[in-house]
């Protein structure tokens, strides 16, 4: 028995997930409340998110001031050109689905 609004540990999600599966239904997956699947997912990404954050820190930290600014203008040059793109993309005309509407 575990306590209520507790994240669940991997080895209490792979027991359930087994459970699920053994009796072939996802009855003791579909009794988890939403708070405590919200709880195991921070729980269970939040080291990992501090990883990231952490390294991208570390980067920028060993960047001099010269690597940053280039580092930001090709960000900022792939942003826009996936913004171009997806402009130009949905303003051409699309082939009709059907091959005999001209």
């Amino acid at each position: 028995m575990r306590v209520r609004g507790a994240p669940l540990g991997l080895s209490e999600l792979e027991q359930l997930i087994r459970l699920s599966s053994r009796l072939g239904r996802p009855d003791p997956l579909l009794a988890l409340e939403p708070a405590d699947l919200k709880l195991t997912a921070e729980r269970l990404l939040e080291p990992r998110l501090f990883s990231i954050a952490n390294k991208a820190g570390e980067l920028s930290a060993a960047l001099g001031t010269t690597e940053r600014a280039i580092v930001l203008s090709l960000a900022g040059g792939f942003l826009g050109a996936i913004a171009i793109t997806a402009l130009f993309g949905s303003l051409l005309p699309t082939p009709p689905s059907d091959p005999f509407d001209f």
